[in-house]
């Protein structure tokens, strides 16, 4: 089974969590909320080896799908998809993927290409199961 890394930035920051995904020759920046005690729908999921499995869900309509996959198995939380999203007040618990992080002209970061990214990402997973592993910059 195909494993996925997402390495978090270093330190923890209150305006959201951003890191890189890498899977073989493919990556891209993250988006997710800041962490905040693994709370349902306001925090970034705890670091660890979770599955991922593909579900239908309405999270990537922007991008022209009706599934994305859903990472199961985190302690106390369910329904963390990893879908569109440009903003961590895009995602609530989830996981968003961009080409690029970036700062808009107020300083807020972001992630960039959202739907394109995705819509790579999903056709290189071609919806097989496969495993996540976050952790924390060291």
């Amino acid at each position: 089974m195909q494993t996925v890394k997402i390495v978090r930035e270093k330190e923890r920051l209150l305006d959201g969590t951003f890191g890189s995904l890498e899977c073989g020759e493919f990556s891209c920046s993250t988006v997710e909320r800041p962490w905040l005690n693994n709370e349902h729908n306001v925090s970034c999921i705890p670091e660890g080896i979770y599955m991922c499995k593909i579900s239908a869900s309405t999270t990537n309509k922007a991008a022209g799908m009706d599934t994305a996959y859903e990472v199961v198995g985190v302690p106390g939380r369910e329904l963390i998809k990893i879908h569109v999203a440009n903003w961590p007040r895009d995602v609530l618990g989830c996981i968003g993927l961009g080409k690029t992080l970036l700062e808009d002209t107020y300083g807020n970061r972001m992630v960039t290409s959202s739907i394109l990214t995705i819509q790579a990402f999903y056709t290189l997973m071609s919806n097989k199961d496969f495993v996540l592993e976050i952790t924390r910059a060291a």
